[in-house]
């Protein structure tokens, strides 16, 4: 047996194990309970931008860098912008409006809505179940 550092495995909520798997669940706006802003920054910096991170590394991606570890905030800026649109009640169709737009018009890369239709419901997704909590 070797001993050494160990590697912090970042613990990640039940709604990221969701949105990360093959068939998330759907919810509906209606069914999001009011957050207030400050429970919701803590959120935020404790656990919300992590997960999102890690789900637009994951199912998003424009660039292919998921799995280099030099790059595993490549996509940061985008990060607070997004976050904004969910607090203001966009759902799976703004998601893909705004990757697209960023995608499109920051990367250079072709992209439309329609084809960030998974990537969309999978962080509105998260982000229902995320403020249910």
């Amino acid at each position: 047996m070797t001993t050494g550092a160990s590697i912090a495995i970042p613990t990640v909520s039940h709604a990221f194990r969701e949105a990360i798997s093959a068939a998330p669940a759907r919810h509906s706006a209606a069914t999001l309970a009011a957050v207030e802003l400050e429970e919701w920054h803590r959120w935020w910096k404790t656990r919300g931008a992590q997960e999102l991170r890690m789900l637009l590394m994951t199912h998003w991606d424009p660039i292919g860098v998921n799995g280099i570890p030099e790059a595993a905030d490549e996509y940061d800026s985008y990060l607070g912008g997004l976050a904004e649109k969910l607090r203001e009640g966009a759902g799976a169709r703004g998601v893909c409006e705004y990757l697209s737009e960023i995608q499109t018009e920051r990367m250079e890369l072709p992209a439309t809505p329609d084809e960030l239709t998974d990537v969309g419901e999978r962080v509105a997704d998260w982000y229902a179940v995320e403020m249910q909590g």
